[in-house]
């Protein structure tokens, strides 16, 4: 949900309310398949919440830039652009999860 803030933003037209195709535009944008969302990818609570929201925002390439403030876990634009190469080995498929969301 912390996302759609970000997605309104992203819209240039603070004050008005998009419309449901507005909002696919964006999520269209986002690759993730059905066999990413799992445990082993996106570990439960609040790590794999922030893997999540960066994989969606860089697939949607908000325009909020990442490395204007310091995300959650000191994530900034390049540690999170290595986050979403991450997530996918070289033939594509889901990469298991670290302990550490950033390491």
């Amino acid at each position: 949900m912390r996302l759609l803030p970000d997605v309104y933003l992203d819209f240039d037209a603070v004050g008005s309310v998009p419309s449901v195709d507005d909002f696919g535009g964006h999520f269209s944008r986002v690759t993730l398949k059905d066999a990413d969302f799992n445990k082993e990818v996106f570990i439960p609570g609040t790590g794999g919440e922030t893997r999540l929201y960066s994989a969606f925002a860089i697939d949607m390439k908000l325009k909020k830039d990442p490395s204007s403030a310091t995300q959650p876990f000191g994530l900034n634009s390049q540690s999170l652009l290595c986050l979403r190469q991450r997530l996918r080995d070289k033939d594509g498929h889901p990469q298991t999860a670290s302990p550490n969301p950033i390491g």
